[in-house]
């Protein structure tokens, strides 16, 4: 008998923490409301990729894809221009993809001294 392992995606999450006191965030495109935020999304896909080399494997989960917003604010919440957010994620990396609506958009990243 074939051994099957499946994963249940809509009760699946994972989270992650920025903490700016610790490492500043180098991509964000406003100040952020604390220095400490916690992050769950929702599991879209899981990946288990082996180095040929030397065997090691390594998961790969990618989020659902959200839109960019501003984090513990009263009002205004939508970032613009607005993009969507894919973040993918191992125990040692993490990428995070912004889609925006055309090609040419550009965002102005803070600290102002980021570009």
């Amino acid at each position: 008998m074939t051994k099957i392992q499946t994963v249940d995606f809509s009760g699946s999450f994972f989270t992650w923490r920025t903490d700016t006191l610790k490492r500043p965030v180098r991509t964000a495109s406003h100040p952020p409301p604390f220095t400490l935020n916690n992050a769950r999304v929702p599991l879209d896909c899981w990946c288990q990729i082996r180095e040929r080399r030397t065997g090691a494997l390594e998961d790969f989960l990618l989020g659902v894809s959200c839109k960019t917003e501003r984090v513990g604010v009263e009002r205004d919440i939508w970032t613009d221009p607005n993009a969507d957010f894919v973040p993918v994620v191992s125990k040692t990396r993490f990428l995070g993809i912004k889609v925006f609506d055309h090609a040419d958009r550009r965002v102005t990243l803070y600290p102002p001294s980021l570009g």
